[in-house]
C-alpha cells in the first residue's frame, strides 16, 4: 500500500485556510490543487477516481460531485479528526468502496481521561501578507475578516444501573 497519514497533531498545526480537514489533505505528496479544494487530483488520476470516507462510511456526495475533486457531503473539522489517510496504490480490503485513491478520516473516540481544546481562528488583512500578482498589479490585500471559534471534550461515558461488579 502506498499511503500518507496526518496525526491529530500534525493536522492541528498545519496553515489551512478553514478548520476545514480536507484542506490539510493538499499538503500531502501527490495531491495536485490547481486552484481550489474542488479542483484538486491525486497523482494526476481523474477526479471521479477518489473516494472520501468518514469512519469508514462513505462521505462522497456522488450527486453533486459532477467532476469535482474534493467534494465531501460532511466536511470534517480539524479538532475532531484523530487522522487521515490518503492511500494512493494498492489499498486493502478495509477502504472498499470506488475510487483508485481513498481519504479517509478517523474520528476522535472516548478515552478513560477527560481532554479538550478551545481555539479561535482569527483572521485579519493586517496579518496577512500581499501576493506576488497583485503586487506586480498593484492591488491592495485580500480583506477577508474571519472570527471562529470552537471547543471539543472528550472523556469516559459512565452509565448507571450497569452491573458495576458488586455482587
Amino acid at each position: 500500500t502506498v499511503s500518507s497519514t496526518l496525526n491529530a497533531d500534525q493536522l492541528n498545526r498545519m496553515p489551512t485556510p478553514s478548520r476545514n480537514a480536507l484542506n490539510a489533505v493538499t499538503f500531502l505528496p501527490g495531491v495536485n490543487v490547481s486552484s481550489s479544494n474542488r479542483a484538486a487530483t491525486v497523482n494526476g488520476l481523474p477526479q471521479s477516481m477518489l473516494n472520501i470516507t468518514l469512519d469508514g462510511v462513505s462521505n462522497q456526495d456522488n450527486f453533486n460531485k459532477t467532476t469535482d475533486g474534493f467534494f465531501a457531503s460532511v466536511y470534517p473539522r480539524q479538532d475532531a479528526v484523530e487522522s487521515v489517510t490518503v492511500t494512493s496504490a494498492v489499498s486493502g480490503a478495509n477502504l472498499g468502496g470506488s475510487g483508485a485513491v481513498t481519504i479517509a478520516f478517523t474520528t476522535r473516540s472516548g478515552t478513560n481521561r477527560l481532554t479538550g481544546s478551545a481555539y479561535e481562528f482569527y483572521r485579519r488583512p493586517n496579518l496577512n501578507t500581499n501576493n506576488w500578482i497583485n503586487e506586480r498589479n498593484g492591488l491592495g490585500k485580500n480583506q477577508t475578516k474571519l472570527d471562529q471559534y470552537g471547543s471539543r471534550v472528550g472523556g469516559p461515558i459512565k452509565i448507571r444501573g450497569l452491573y458495576d461488579g458488586s455482587g
